[in-house]
């Protein structure tokens, strides 16, 4: 398990997360913790776009989002 942390430079209360389009092209397992519901789902918003329109398929499995409500 590798523990890693990087540095943010759009801000959170936006729709476009530039910053983490490495995790779709990693191939690994990947967990990112929001402190909200709304900036998570926002984030996972913009991940299903950019796996979209990067071809991958079965989103439903690649991307998943888990909060305090599930």
């Amino acid at each position: 398990m590798t523990f890693e942390c990087r540095e943010m430079h759009s801000g959170i209360g936006g729709t476009s997360f530039p910053e983490l389009d490495w995790v779709l092209d990693s191939g690994k397992n990947t967990v990112i913790f929001c402190k909200t519901i709304a900036l998570g789902f926002r984030l996972a918003s913009y991940l299903w776009r950019c796996a979209k329109s990067k071809g991958f398929s079965n989103l439903s499995k690649l991307i998943r989002l888990f909060n305090s409500l599930n």
